[in-house]
């Protein structure tokens, strides 16, 4: 029997907010140190909500919407928000 290893973006495991790609629904698991938590709940981004990824700029902030409001996140803050995907109830009946 051959072993296929999923790619990292289809596995159901942590992985940083920056290496999400657009249209990725995610929800934060953690954040890596006080001062990131710190600034990550002033944004009113905390442990277990859902963002959705809008955009990744080549080099630039990762932009991910919450509710009505989209905010544009440093590269080296997101690869301290570990994320992991959210499969919406459409995709598990897929």
């Amino acid at each position: 029997m051959v072993s296929v290893a999923l790619p990292p973006e289809q596995q159901d495991i942590d992985r940083p907010l920056s290496h999400c790609k657009p249209g990725d629904r995610v929800t934060i698991t953690r954040l890596s140190s006080p001062y990131v938590a710190s600034m990550a709940t002033r944004l009113g981004l905390v442990e277990g909500c859902t963002v959705t990824c809008q955009a990744v700029v080549p080099s630039g902030p990762v932009v991910v919407r919450r509710g009505g409001m989209e905010l544009a996140i440093g590269r080296a803050y997101a690869a301290e928000i570990m994320v992991k995907k959210t499969h919406s109830a459409m995709e598990a009946l897929v």
